[in-house]
């Protein structure tokens, strides 16, 4: 891996910046011709290569283990294995940050506990910490899941050379008892104590900005010499606990992680500690036609709005990705 810069601008471009008397770059100037390409000529400067001898660490939502690193691999191209093979794939979806800093902390601790597990009136045990598999029969088999999750969290961590971090909701339940929080709804009609024992919460700004940079901190600590590509997954919310309708609520959830996220950005870049922001959410949000987006519904063959077309990601998003990583 090595570090990069990238003066490469997209073909489109116009020479009309150059007459600008603030000598920005022809990128800080709107140019709607852009919204004629599906890419939208976002340029990007990556400080890293990945190299086919990368190992990735994929960390977060959904949209970090079945797109992102899909992209990464396709980039880069299948030469080596251990590319072909994400790292972190135990811990399962991250969807929101406070419940990634909580798993790495467990992690590094050694401190997660059979206190944190809910006995279900079916019988079932609820781990609501882990997702998609949330539900155990017994509570010595929903313990050794997770331990398990923990303890390949910590040797991957040592593996990885890259980190990618997809940040997807900014709303959860805490748990009242434990002070835990929960990376999924637990299921309220399985639990007697639903309406005392749990609290929502949607973070803000601030909360957002904090736990995202202790992430970065959890991994450096653990990894010094981890690279870390960051984004906001473009998929929207499926719901809201908050009472607002989804449409507003889902842009709050998405803005509160593009502030929080490129705050952190930032603040890491004027101590020489980069991170990759990779603006996946922007280029899907910008995008003038949803018909090419968006996988078709099955009932009336209208974009869907949360799943992205497979052509659409090996077209628009890969080049993206690859953007980020390799200069």
């Amino acid at each position: 891996m090595t570090t990069a810069t990238n003066d490469t601008k997209p073909e489109f471009y116009t020479a009309r910046a150059q007459a600008q008397p603030y000598n920005l770059p022809e990128r800080s100037y709107w140019n709607a011709e852009r919204f004629d390409h599906d890419h939208l000529g976002i340029d990007l400067a990556p400080y890293f290569d990945l190299t086919p001898d990368d190992r990735v660490l994929v960390l977060g939502s959904c949209f970090a283990r079945d797109s992102m690193h899909g992209m990464l691999q396709r980039a880069v191209g299948r030469l080596s294995k251990s590319v072909g093979e994400p790292l972190g794939v135990q811990l399962g979806h991250k969807y929101n940050a406070p419940s990634l800093l909580q798993a790495l902390r467990w992690a590094r601790e050694n401190s997660f506990n059979e206190d944190l597990l809910i006995e279900l009136t079916d019988g079932d045990w609820f781990d609501g910490h882990l997702h998609p598999v949330c539900h155990q029969p017994s509570r010595e088999a929903a313990l050794q899941r997770h331990s398990d999750a923990l303890r390949a969290l910590r040797k991957d961590l040592q593996q990885a050379t890259v980190a990618v971090l997809t940040f997807d909701n900014i709303e959860y339940f805490v748990d009242c008892r434990t002070n835990a929080l929960f990376n999924t709804p637990p299921p309220v009609d399985l639990i007697d104590s639903f309406q005392t024992r749990f609290a929502f919460h949607r973070a803000t700004v601030e909360e957002t900005q904090r736990d995202i940079k202790a992430i970065c901190t959890e991994l450096w600590n653990a990894n010094p010499s981890l690279h870390i590509i960051a984004a906001v997954s473009p998929i929207p919310i499926d719901a809201t606990f908050s009472g607002d309708d989804v449409l507003v609520a889902n842009q709050l959830v998405k803005s509160t992680l593009i502030v929080g996220l490129q705050s952190v950005v930032r603040e890491f870049a004027l101590q020489d500690r980069p991170i990759q922001y990779c603006p996946t959410y922007e280029l899907i949000a910008l995008q003038p036609q949803r018909d090419n987006v968006w996988r078709k519904r099955d009932l009336n063959d209208q974009p869907d709005g949360r799943h992205l077309q497979d052509a659409f990601a090996r077209r628009v998003l890969t080049p993206l990705v690859k953007a980020a990583a390799i200069a």
